[in-house]
């Protein structure tokens, strides 16, 4: 990490924390926003992110890790 680091200037992938890929879906619904929207699975041990904006949407499950 380097705190020092502004904008993107000296960007080094390799000091991301997380990175992953998915697939962005187009919608018929706008967001006007960007808008984050986080929903519980049935169970309570994860669930699914949201991230809209315009008619773009992104999407991926996440799973909580119990506290040791």
């Amino acid at each position: 990490l380097d705190e020092k680091q502004w904008g993107a200037f000296k960007y080094n992938e390799t000091d991301d924390a997380l990175r992953f890929t998915v697939t962005p879906v187009m919608t018929d619904a706008f967001a006007e926003n960007l808008t984050f929207n986080v929903s519980p699975n049935a169970a309570g041990d994860g669930g699914i992110i949201q991230l809209s904006w315009e008619k773009l949407t992104l999407q991926f499950d996440f799973t909580n890790i119990p506290e040791k």
